[in-house]
């Protein structure tokens, strides 16, 4: 790969709005990109997270078109309050399906299952409570698992494999209702002789997977933010589980001998998914020897880039070793935590892929797009609005794609990445600035390029323009284009 030096050039305008004749301030910086210093030398991809929103869409009318808009990079044409919207598809290739542990009534004789009120389904959305197979314990007798159920999420998930697909991972936020202390997956503690158990459920769905449902499973992770204290019984609406270090490390290690029992070797273990960096520090040198592939979560607070310190750190400590931010969640209303999150993760944190939380959400602050609260019998999903996220996002994923080189950079501004396939560069430019204009200019790979002109694809944080592309000249080996305030912009050379 040829060496490359390029230069960009941000020339700031502020306007008033009071009048068009006032004072104008200008600044100047620079982003460079050299082909000899790599960040990440194989980009493996994007991906999701099934769960909620995959067993709540699951075989619906709307589960081809939400498999196309997501895992393809085709145009897709949605129905949104009776409008149709022409949207490019996201293009992921990284899929978790999420293993379960919520029963149905009467399925444990002379055990109740509880929930975040006790018995009562109060206050719980049915699509966060996913099915799960190992209805009844503790024997594992074939009498005790019902593999039929959580359907919808594996329609979707079917659905999804139809696409091109390169890494399917299954995880677990929580063990089996009966396996903890309080009877419940929403939050509490394992019961003191479940972490036998607990493994061997995991593993007999990746075995069910694997062996009948042909589903090419490349990885597995039983931990879901298990410290810190996150999961309380009766303060979350959701599965998970607290779990302390010792009985961590004690899963890890029976997880890893039944599987390779199970003639399943070749399945990674991943883990531990802390919530955040700053967690997934504290127990990190007991952790990262029991896994294979490093995952940690994205939920920040506080001024993001401030953070890029712990993600070196980070970076550094796990080493070799596969790193993935396999879930990312905000609820910003205009997407831009998400775009300096994404940009920052890849600059600094350098994992290997980047994978979103809830992809859609009838909650107007989760997930990319919305849809409505469907009911459990007739789950007549409608698709409401598509979040400015969803475009920032996609602006990502659509040019920074599997098999890519990730370029070191002098700035937080820009991605650069190369395809060895193509042999094209590929940039994706952030505006953070709250200015109304900026003007960027690229010094192209060598004075004299053959190329007059460049698509350009931007979007706006304020939803101005979503995925809007235009031409952009190229002057003196120079791409010239102009950026408006809090603005992605993606190309490729």
């Amino acid at each position: 790969m040829p060496p490359i030096h390029i230069h960009a050039f941000f020339y700031i305008l502020l306007i008033s709005s009071a009048t068009l004749a006032s004072r104008s301030n200008s600044a100047t910086f620079s982003i460079s990109a050299n082909a000899s210093n790599t960040l990440i030398p194989k980009w493996e991809g994007f991906g999701a997270s099934l769960s909620w929103w995959a067993v709540a869409a699951g075989g619906s009318p709307v589960q081809s078109k939400l498999a196309d808009l997501f895992y393809s990079t085709k145009t897709v044409t949605v129905m949104v309050k009776g409008k149709e919207r022409r949207l490019p598809g996201l293009g992921l290739n990284i899929v978790r399906y999420n293993i379960g542990g919520t029963g149905k009534e009467r399925d444990y004789p002379r055990r109740v299952e509880n929930y975040r009120e006790g018995t009562s389904k109060s206050g719980v959305d049915w699509w966060k409570l996913v099915q799960g197979y190992w209805i009844r314990g503790p024997s594992d007798a074939d009498s005790n698992w019902d593999w039929a159920r959580d359907a919808r999420q594996r329609s979707m998930l079917k659905a999804i494999m139809k696409k091109k697909v390169d890494r399917i991972e299954f995880y677990s936020n929580a063990p089996m209702w009966w396996m903890t202390k309080q009877n419940s997956s929403l939050g509490g503690t394992l019961s003191a002789d479940a972490i036998p158990q607990f493994a061997t459920y995991v593993t007999s769905v990746v075995r069910q997977a694997i062996f009948t449902w042909r589903i090419p499973v490349t990885s597995v992770s039983i931990l879901n933010e298990p410290s810190g204290g996150l999961s309380k019984y009766k303060q979350i609406d959701h599965e998970g589980i607290n779990m302390s270090v010792k009985d961590q490390i004690a899963l890890l290690d029976e997880l890893r001998s039944q599987l390779d029992n199970g003639f399943m070797g070749s399945v990674e273990i991943a883990g531990p998914d802390e919530r955040n960096i700053s967690l997934a520090t504290k127990t990190l040198s007991k952790m990262l020897p029991l896994v294979d592939k490093y995952n940690v979560h994205e939920f920040t607070s506080g001024t993001i880039a401030s953070q890029n310190a712990a993600r070196e750190a980070l970076k550094s400590a796990v080493g070799s070793k596969t790193l993935w931010v396999s879930e990312y969640e905000d609820s910003s209303k205009d997407g831009m935590a998400l775009v300096t999150a994404l940009a920052h993760d890849i600059l600094h944190l350098q994992p290997s892929a980047w994978l979103y939380g809830q992809l859609a959400s009838p909650t107007p602050s989760q997930g990319l797009l919305r849809f409505n609260k469907p009911s459990e019998k007739s789950r007549r999903i409608k698709i409401t609005k598509i979040h400015t996220r969803y475009f920032l996002l996609a602006q990502f994923t659509r040019f920074i794609r599997p098999g890519d080189e990730i370029l070191a950079t002098s700035s937080s501004n820009a991605i650069v990445a190369y395809s060895p396939t193509t042999m094209r560069y590929k940039f994706v430019v952030v505006n953070y600035l709250c200015t109304p204009t900026v003007s960027v200019t690229i010094e192209a790979l060598k004075k004299g390029a053959l190329v007059e002109r460049v698509r350009v694809t931007c979007t706006q944080a304020d939803g101005k323009a979503m995925f809007k592309s235009f031409s952009a000249v190229v002057l003196a080996g120079a791409v010239v284009f102009r950026m408006e305030k809090h603005s992605v912009c993606s190309f490729t050379l």
